[in-house]
């Protein structure tokens, strides 16, 4: 499922768009249906101006988000692992909490930072 979201998320689309679902993904869109099964269980939501933008660069904050709510991850009320770079009004902030403590992420060794901003890389 990860990879199937991520790779969602890279892809250019050059098809007009879709009735039902956002202005720039339509039915003839290779991976139409896992958008919108994403889109109605709430694991994506786009922008707020209707438009998915599939060929934006996905972070790890995203990815952190997503996985979250398709996982159903919980926030550990006393987090053992604290990301350097990131505070509590930080957006995706408890989403990257959960993750970490689910051991999907790491933080960097040296520094303990999470760089929620970066471009979510395959390694």
């Amino acid at each position: 499922m990860l990879c199937c979201l991520l790779f969602l998320m890279v892809l250019p689309v050059t098809a007009n768009a879709g009735s039902n679902g956002f202005k720039d993904i339509s039915k003839s869109f290779w991976g139409y249906y896992e958008i919108e099964f994403l889109k109605d269980k709430e694991v994506i939501k786009g922008y707020t101006d209707g438009y998915f933008r599939p060929g934006i660069t996905l972070t790890r904050k995203d990815a952190a988000v997503m996985l979250t709510k398709a996982m159903q991850l919980n926030v550990p009320d006393e987090p053992e692992i604290l990301p350097a770079d990131m505070r509590e009004t930080s957006p995706g902030y408890k989403e990257v909490l959960a993750v970490l403590d689910s051991n999907l992420f790491l933080l960097t060794e040296e520094e303990g930072k999470f760089n929620p901003d970066q471009p979510l890389l395959r390694q």
